[in-house]
């Protein structure tokens, strides 16, 4: 799957995103996100 990256909305919805060439800097796991934010 490449790298692969999950986001949690809440408990009910998440979005998962796969064959990621690279995850942009600064990205780790457990950290927050905001809307329009480049994740990878």
């Amino acid at each position: 799957m490449g790298n692969y990256i999950r986001l949690r909305h809440n408990r009910l919805y998440a979005t998962a995103y796969a064959h990621m060439r690279r995850f942009a800097r600064g990205m780790a796991k457990g950290r927050r996100v905001k809307q329009g934010q480049i994740i990878g």
